[in-house]
């Protein structure tokens, strides 16, 4: 075997450990009991209607959205492990993939932030620390 060929093996057999660790370890996606929490925080805690319905608005939007980008990275890194199984992948190939799951891993940051900034200016100081005080992995995702 040639060192080329050799070293490609060693790398695809790191990235696929990798892969298999995380999964093993962790689900891929939102923590939906938390959500569930959440949204029972949101109820017993805020009186007023509109911003109930508004503060409910930003975790269900959060929820479906990040939902979306996590299906389109669970897609793209299937989508790696069948094509590191094929020698013709070219590294372009490759690299397409991994910049559009770095790109989505960019979407949900950002869309945790945007919507952690939206709650904020929904809830008082009070409701937030108790509504999250301890929920505080409704905005973590898990990959």
């Amino acid at each position: 075997m040639n060192r080329k060929c050799v070293c490609r093996m060693l790398v695809l057999g790191l990235f696929l450990i990798g892969l298999t660790g995380c999964s093993s370890k962790a689900t891929f996606g939102l923590n939906w009991g938390r959500v569930d929490d959440t949204r029972q925080g949101i109820d017993e805690l805020v009186a007023d209607p509109e911003r109930s319905a508004a503060m409910h608005a930003v975790v269900d939007g959060y929820a479906t959205e990040a939902k979306e980008i996590m299906a389109e990275i669970k897609a793209d890194r299937e989508e790696i492990v069948e094509k590191n199984r094929n020698y013709d992948t070219t590294r372009e190939e490759l690299q397409e993939l991994y910049d559009h799951i770095h790109n989505k891993l960019d979407q949900l940051i950002a869309l945790a932030r945007d919507r952690s900034m939206e709650m904020r200016q929904l809830c008082s100081e009070e409701e937030w620390n108790e509504i999250f005080e301890d929920n505080d992995e409704f905005m973590n995702f898990e990959f």
